[in-house]
């Protein structure tokens, strides 16, 4: 994880394709996903018609928080069932996780090493699906029974400050393409494997991790041109946030340098005075720019979203 705060992950289950006791599962994992979105309404110029209509199929849970403010904890935290006082897995760069998950699991509930949520549902009949970022780093294909690893990141930056964003072509332009990227791909290979699974023969649980808005806020040209001018400037009608002075005073000295970006990947500098990285960001006047970004790939990761439901909607039953 690159960015200065939480990862909230959008991990949605859209089952029945079918009446049989064993449904099909679509596991959807959105990268740093907050609340702007249209069905949380946390920003008036968030574009997420498909995580809106996704969230009128099914329940909205308007409480919930994810497990750790880093993306390898949370995401351990979420595939193992266990918090990182267990799993000892706190920052992006612990290490342990291969060993947490390693082939010779046990079956046994918090017993080391344990089986990830993949490995349950093969174990219980499920032939499982997974691409993109599910886990933190590289998925192991051996965690699935088929695996299909994406892409870095398509494009090319606008930007060398502290934050960078910027676009890649709709179309395959100088070798690059709205197909080189790695939504795209993970985007493909999710609807491939929900359409042509042959689910008489076994149900499936399809994984689908979505980068963005992860940043760098890199998007397809069209969608750009929507919250960029020109001169790759931020459109004037993009909303800022209001900010809170010392809106993390009420946090313990761990949330302080977490959130500050200190102790990602150096627990030992929690005393360092290191400025923020929004603060990096403010100075080098890209505020603006950041929030029509992060929406920007809010709307990118929607679109993956939606063709994802239409797959589903596709299969017969």
């Amino acid at each position: 994880m690159n960015g200065n705060g939480s990862l909230i992950t959008l991990a949605t289950a859209l089952v029945a394709l079918s009446a049989v006791a064993a449904p099909n599962v679509v596991f959807i994992a959105i990268d740093d996903l907050n609340d702007w979105n249209e069905a949380y309404g946390g920003h008036p110029d968030a574009v997420s018609p498909n995580i809106a209509r996704l969230a009128d199929m099914g329940m909205v849970f308007t409480s919930a928080y994810c497990n750790a403010p880093a993306c390898r904890p949370s995401r351990t935290a979420l595939m193992s069932g266990l918090r990182p006082s267990t799993s000892g897995i706190y920052f992006n760069n612990s290490d342990g996780e291969s060993q947490l998950f390693s082939a010779d699991y046990s079956a046994t509930p918090n017993v080391f090493p344990v089986r990830s949520l993949s490995q349950f549902f093969s174990d219980n009949g499920w032939t499982t699906y997974g691409t993109g970022k599910i886990f933190h780093g590289t998925d192991n294909p051996e965690r699935w029974s088929v695996h299909q690893a994406v892409n870095a990141q398509a494009g090319s930056g606008v930007n060398s400050g502290p934050m960078d964003f910027g676009f890649f072509p709709d179309d395959r332009v100088d070798g690059i393409g709205t197909d080189d990227d790695r939504d795209y791909q993970a985007g493909n290979f999710g609807v491939s494997s929900i359409t042509n699974h042959d689910t008489a023969s076994s149900p499936f649980f399809v994984a689908c991790g979505i980068y963005r808005p992860h940043l760098p806020f890199f998007v397809p040209q069209r969608i750009w041109n929507t919250w960029f001018d020109g001169d790759n400037k931020a459109q004037p009608w993009v909303a800022l946030p209001s900010l809170l002075p010392n809106d993390i005073g009420d946090l313990g000295p761990m949330g302080r340098a977490m959130a500050r970006n200190i102790a990602f990947d150096d627990p030992a500098g929690l005393t360092e005075p290191v400025t923020g990285q929004h603060d990096q960001i403010v100075a080098a006047g890209e505020w603006e720019e950041s929030v029509a970004g992060y929406l920007a790939s809010v709307q990118y990761a929607d679109e993956q979203v939606g063709r994802l439901i239409d797959a589903v909607e596709s299969v017969p039953g």
